[in-house]
């Protein structure tokens, strides 16, 4: 059973660092653009979700995306965890869905006096952003004997980060 733990949680932590990667690329170019400085940075903000404007891509065009990240209600099918989750990334039309076993996916907002600023957050608070805290907790797909070998539960893995995206006014 410790092979198997051991395993398993190799696997979590790689999973985890896929989505890490995903998120450092995209949250730090919260309302970025090529040309210009964009009017609307973050277009919605609540504890599951998020929906911001960037030039992603970093063209010369001008394109802006918008980009989504939300813990969506799908089960993920194929585990017996009940508590995983799909994980969704949407750019433009662009939809990924993300099924590594994403138990907890929660945003935490933060004033420039370092205050959380509570959820939904209006275009008031928007307009006082100063750094936002993504956490994600994965589980593994099934259980495991624990130390005592008598219990078992699923193996667990988190990650948190706060992040000061430039473009932010209160960050320029």
């Amino acid at each position: 059973s410790s092979s198997q733990e051991l395993v398993l949680s190799q696997a979590k932590q790689s999973q985890k660092i896929d989505i890490q990667e995903l998120i450092s690329h995209d949250f730090p170019k919260i309302g970025y653009d090529f040309n210009d400085t964009l009017s609307t940075k973050i277009v919605s903000a609540s504890d599951s979700k998020i929906v911001f404007n960037s030039n992603l891509d970093n063209s010369s065009d001008g394109s802006i995306e918008q980009i989504t990240w939300e813990l969506t209600a799908n089960e993920v099918s194929n585990t017996s965890n009940e508590n995983d989750y799909i994980l969704r990334r949407t750019v433009g039309a662009d939809v990924t869905d993300i099924a590594l076993g994403v138990t907890r996916f929660q945003f935490k907002y933060y004033d420039v006096n370092n205050t959380t600023i509570s959820t939904p957050l209006s275009a008031g608070d928007i307009s006082s952003l100063k750094q936002i805290e993504v956490i994600i907790e994965l589980q593994s797909a099934e259980k495991v004997s624990n130390v005592n070998k008598n219990n078992k539960d699923y193996l667990k893995t988190i990650w948190a980060k706060k992040f000061t995206p430039r473009n932010l006014p209160n960050n320029l």
